[in-house]
């Protein structure tokens, strides 16, 4: 019975490393757009040694989730990348999935309107100069 116990433990100790390890190479975060004039939040994957190598500049993927999802939609994918990156099957890239459900209906659809708000300005000119900012990105 303390072997049931023992191992159950090292699973859980392990799938908490695994997890973290996983999770650091996401960063969830947010920004004030001033096309949406509020703070919107954004969640940026990082490929292995990007903070090792600080001379190093990476193409970025915008994720645009479907409806009614969030910054949290590419999580995935992200993973995947990290994988297939890892695995030099996919060169290192940034991918980035901004947050476009304004409530009350809970999906933009990328553009600009009266009800939602800015959101193809968001998308094309506050969130890509912020990226292109604040992280090595190649700017093109």
């Amino acid at each position: 019975m303390k072997n049931k116990y023992l191992l159950f433990l090292v699973s859980l100790i392990f799938l908490s490393i695994v997890h973290t390890m996983k999770s650091q190479n996401i960063q969830r975060t947010s920004f004030y757009s001033n096309a949406l004039e509020r703070v919107n939040n954004v969640s940026i994957y990082l490929p292995p040694g990007y903070t090792e190598d600080m001379e190093t500049f990476y193409p970025v993927i915008y994720f645009l989730h479907g409806w009614g999802g969030s910054e949290n939609s590419a999580e995935t994918i992200m993973e995947l990348a990290d994988s297939l990156i890892l695995e030099n099957v996919i060169e290192p890239v940034i991918i980035v999935c901004p947050n476009n459900s304004p409530l009350p209906f809970s999906g933009s659809y990328f553009v600009n309107s009266d009800l939602n708000g800015a959101y193809e300005d968001y998308m094309n000119v506050d969130l890509v100069n912020w990226m292109d900012n604040n992280y090595r990105t190649v700017a093109d």
